[in-house]
């Protein structure tokens, strides 16, 4: 527990014994953390949950040192009359107790009782205290027994108030030659702790460095936090500790142990303050500010998976720069830094590719980077940026500096100059892929996007400059084909911003066809003339079809049709690129393909479409998930119905693989049938069933459960229905 303090403490700075506020404070803690056993056995002594009154002081002494006792009790209706010591080690305390006074709030006050000084070693102390109530010709009593352990170390040289705390280094991190210490007015403050811990059970847990409240503007405050666990080595553990304060005229240290033994006990150890002398040391000149390039454009550095792309980081002081540390940090995934270069010959530069980014340490020669101008920026690195992964399409990835030193000609280090504008610049470089296809700016690629870009091929050229998709430094049909693959690939769910009611815009499967290799089934996409561009995404069983594609028949030159197909998904993109086909539909096929040795069989799915009007705004449509048998099973596949509960009306879908007599109704609770919605051949494909709650004779139903039923060939299926009351 010595203490080796850098400089002499000022008069009356430092004590031995917690300062008497202090005490008060931290026993008004301890007493509402006491075991629950201590409070059952004598519920007049302490409020509940107070922890054992007794306390040894100091917490862990030296041979040399004198040790005394301390007990703690509430002094509103508790009062010392006696204390003995019949042996060294074992006292007696008799409190007695006015059980006629509530205590609202324990008043804590203590008594001290000397133990003289222990020889080296593990001592135990026994404390019985005697709690004494009623009246004085017929009291009761109740005793408590209390056990501590005083741990004494043989020797304590240059013994001061914090245990394990064996120096304080201020500035430089060894003893000070001037005391108290100098630092220079308004600098931070390095400061350098060291100890030692009697043995391995010992651990600092936790270094906590901040502002005195108090005085915040002239003295610091360490909290050390120390944890001592159950076993451990008896050998000496050193410990160090180091970290900068704000400009201070004062630091205080205040040390605290937790028994890891014992959860929830934190003791209070002891406290020093140490005084510093504050100089009005010379001002240098100079500040810096650190920024990548930045151009007009919203991006500064294009990327592209075949090609990399170079963000200059520029500095710019009114000091020569000698060199510089720091990190760059991507703020997304997707890039990578590839390499740093410095444009000085002679530069020591080294560096690190970290997960986020790079770490960098860069010296340059003499007279590189000479003072600038106020808003001139001289360079200072060049990194090089490449793709890592699939691009980001219409994103933007930040790279920014962070954890700055730099340092002037002379390796002195410069502060970051204050801004004062209202918005501080950014000093990030904005990376953006080649494959741009964010055309409305809304940081989403999606249909509307791909809208506006066949809008671009009718515009002059140069009119959409950086759409570039598939890097040949030109924007044509190509692009918008590249565009569209992207898109399709990312599945980018629809935006509803702006959206525009479009219930002609319908889907439906016709018959399906088996063909040599596989099954044709048709697709028809209705309100053709509503649809400026769609994507629609279709699910196949992937152990049965080895490929899947989707075409659009008949090939018009009007529209741009993409497809792509892996997973068991099939995903259709088409855009129209000339007005025409005002109605009708939009006849396709999705085309299936076995795998070797099996046969047509399962279910075909429409799984979710996206569309959007010929000015980019999003259709809310009627096409709604839809499922067709395909062979090899079942006949008929039948949706479940939807909006469910309705109050006005219901729609369902039913699949049929092929021609089939149908008999579709609608029955009560009770099992009655209240309508047919359907009786007769049906061809092969998808219906579209809806009841709108009535009868046969048109009479609307109650509000209640419904059920509807389909039966085809011997085969029934069906669902149920809530029909809610009507306003």
């Amino acid at each position: 527990m010595s203490q080796v303090a850098p400089c002499p403490p000022r008069p009356g700075a430092g004590s031995r014994e917690m300062p008497g506020l202090l005490r008060f404070a931290l026993v008004s803690v301890l007493l509402l953390v006491s075991t629950a056993s201590f409070a059952a056995q004598s519920p007049q002594a302490l409020p509940a949950g107070a922890q054992d009154p007794v306390e040894v002081v100091p917490q862990f002494p030296c041979a040399d040192q004198d040790v005394r006792l301390i007990f703690t009790y509430c002094s509103c209706n508790m009062r010392v009359i006696d204390t003995q010591k019949p042996l060294p080690l074992r006292v007696r305390i008799f409190v007695e107790v006015d059980t006629s006074i509530v205590c609202v709030q324990c008043a804590p006050d203590t008594i001290g009782i000397p133990l003289g000084r222990l020889s080296a070693g593990t001592h135990a102390l026994r404390t019985e205290v005697t709690y004494i109530t009623g009246a004085p010709d017929n009291p009761s009593t109740h005793t408590d027994y209390i056990f501590t352990t005083i741990e004494v170390r043989p020797a304590c040289a240059n013994s001061g108030p914090v245990p394990f705390l064996t120096a304080v280094n201020i500035g430089q991190d060894a003893p000070c030659t001037v005391c108290p210490p100098h630092v220079c007015a308004g600098d931070s403050v390095q400061v350098y702790l060291h100890g030692e811990f009697p043995d391995m059970r010992y651990e600092l847990a936790d270094v906590i460095v901040e502002p005195d409240t108090l005085n915040p503007i002239t003295s610091w405050r360490v909290r050390l936090l120390y944890s001592r666990g159950c076993t451990g080595a008896a050998v000496p553990k050193p410990w160090s500790v180091s970290f900068k304060t704000g400009p201070m005229f004062y630091l205080s240290v205040h040390a605290y142990l937790r028994d890891d033994c014992h959860p929830g006990i934190v003791q209070w150890l002891g406290s020093e303050k140490y005084q510093l002398a504050v100089d009005r040391c010379p001002v240098r000149d100079g500040c810096y500010i650190a920024t990548f390039h930045q151009g007009s454009n919203p991006c500064d550095v294009f990327v592209h998976p075949a090609n990399t792309g170079v963000a200059n980081l520029g500095i710019s002081s009114d000091r020569e720069i000698g060199g510089a540390q720091g990190r760059l940090v991507f703020d997304k995934s997707g890039l990578r830094v590839d390499a740093i270069s410095s444009p000085y010959a002679g530069s020591i530069l080294k560096w690190d590719r970290t997960a986020d980014g790079a770490n960098f340490v860069l010296v340059v020669p003499p007279d590189s980077i000479p003072p600038s101008p106020p808003g001139v920026l001289r360079q200072l690195l060049n990194v090089t940026i490449a793709v890592d992964g699939p691009p980001r399409i219409g994103e933007v990835v930040r790279l920014t500096p962070v954890d700055l030193l730099v340092s002037d000609a002379d390796g002195q280090a410069l502060p970051f100059c204050p801004s004062f504008a209202a918005v501080v610049p950014d000093p990030s470089a904005r990376i953006c892929s080649t494959i741009s296809c964010d055309v409305n700016y809304d940081a989403k690629s999606d249909v509307r996007d791909l809208v506006l870009l066949v809008n671009c091929l009718a515009r002059p050229p140069g009119s959409c400059q950086g759409m570039d998709c598939d890097f040949d430094y030109d924007f044509d049909l190509d692009d918008v084909m590249c565009c569209a693959r992207a898109i399709l690939d990312l599945g980018v769910p629809p935006d509803s911003v702006n959206a525009v009611p479009a219930p002609e815009v319908t889907l439906a499967f016709g018959t399906p066809v088996l063909v040599e290799g596989g099954v044709d089934l048709p697709v028809m996409v209705g309100g053709i003339g509503r649809i400026g561009a769609a994507r629609l995404e279709f699910s196949y069983p992937e152990g049965v079809f080895a490929s899947a594609s989707v075409e659009l028949n008949g090939h018009p030159a009007n529209w741009l049709a993409l497809d792509q197909a892996s997973g068991g998904r099939a995903v259709f993109g088409g855009i129209r690129l000339a007005p025409g086909d005002v109605t009708g539909a939009l006849p396709l096929t999705l085309h299936l393909r076995t795998r070797a040795g099996q046969q047509v069989a399962g279910t075909v799915s429409f799984v979710a479409g996206q569309f959007s009007d010929g000015n980019g705004a999003t259709l809310v449509t009627s096409a709604r998930p839809i499922t067709m048998p395909i062979g090899g099973g079942g006949n008929i596949v039948l949706r479940a119905a939807w909006p469910n509960p309705f109050g006005a009306e219901t729609h369902f879908g039913v699949g049929l693989a092929q021609v089939a007599d149908l008999d579709i109704g609608m029955y009560d609770i009770a099992g009655r049938r209240v309508a047919t919605l359907f009786k007769g051949r049906a061809a092969a494909g998808t219906h579209e069933i809806t009841w709108r709650r009535t009868r046969d004779d048109g009479s609307l139903v109650p509000s209640g459960v419904y059920f509807y039923r389909i039966v085809s060939g011997g085969v029934r299926q069906g669902g149920k229905v809530l029909v809610l009351p009507r306003d």
